[in-house]
């Protein structure tokens, strides 16, 4: 049985987003010792997609993954099993994104005015383009 998760989450956030993922919560401890963690990982959306054209590089969307994930005595990943997006989770991130697009709710995008903006486009430690909340909305 693992200690309380605030003694290792932070070194398996950093585990995981070594290895590109990010770290959404940690849904359970399996009977084998292992942990099955819930995590994003980015997906890169087609440059000719709409509202993309003028885009110089690549824009991403975070995508859920599950994760199996063994530790070792010092919190360190030892193996990683899964973590590779469904057909349909890639297919309803690249709506997502699309839908954000049309209705002007995506700020960041090059020679695009957003109408109100609940996401914008915000760089990560990699570089990477990435698809973010801002804010909520009520219309």
């Amino acid at each position: 049985m693992l200690p309380d998760p605030n003694s290792y989450e932070p070194l398996l956030k950093k585990g995981l987003a070594a290895r590109g993922f990010e770290l959404v919560k940690i849904a359970r401890q399996l009977s084998d010792g292992a942990l099955e963690v819930e995590a994003y990982t980015l997906h890169a959306i087609p440059q000719d997609d709409r509202g993309l054209q003028n885009e110089t590089s690549p824009l991403h969307v975070p995508v859920p993954v599950t994760l199996k994930v063994t530790l070792d005595s010092q919190h360190s990943i030892v193996s990683l099993q899964g973590g590779v997006p469904t057909a349909k989770a890639l297919e309803d991130a690249g709506q997502y994104a699309r839908t954000l697009m049309d209705n002007g709710r995506l700020e960041g995008l090059q020679g695009v005015e957003p109408i109100h903006p609940t996401h914008r486009v915000e760089l990560n430690e990699r570089g990477q383009r990435v698809i973010r909340r801002k804010n909520f909305s009520a219309f």
